[in-house]
């Protein structure tokens, strides 16, 4: 059975959140979905959580977060829809 290294998921991720700064967590959490589907073809499916502790509200809260699922077959939809589209 084939399978992904971790070490290498954990790069990958890395090099995704430092090249560029998000305006939000659910659009990093979308950048790294991508990323390591775009990246490792083993994988089927994931799910990416982001968090951000002390975030910069009103409200006394430790921490927000958002979750990201993303499969392969959705993101083959978004390959096929971005290449149809008109340039």
């Amino acid at each position: 059975m084939l399978s992904v290294r971790y070490d290498a998921l954990v790069d990958e991720v890395m090099r995704i959140a430092t090249a560029t700064k998000r305006q939000t967590l659910e659009a990093l959490g979308e950048m790294i979905a991508v990323g390591l589907l775009s990246r490792f073809e083993l994988i089927e499916s994931v799910e990416v959580s982001v968090s951000k502790a002390s975030p910069p509200i009103r409200h006394t809260i430790d921490e927000v977060g958002v979750r990201v699922a993303l499969s392969r077959k959705e993101f083959d939809r978004r390959l096929i829809a971005v290449e149809m589209a008109p340039a």
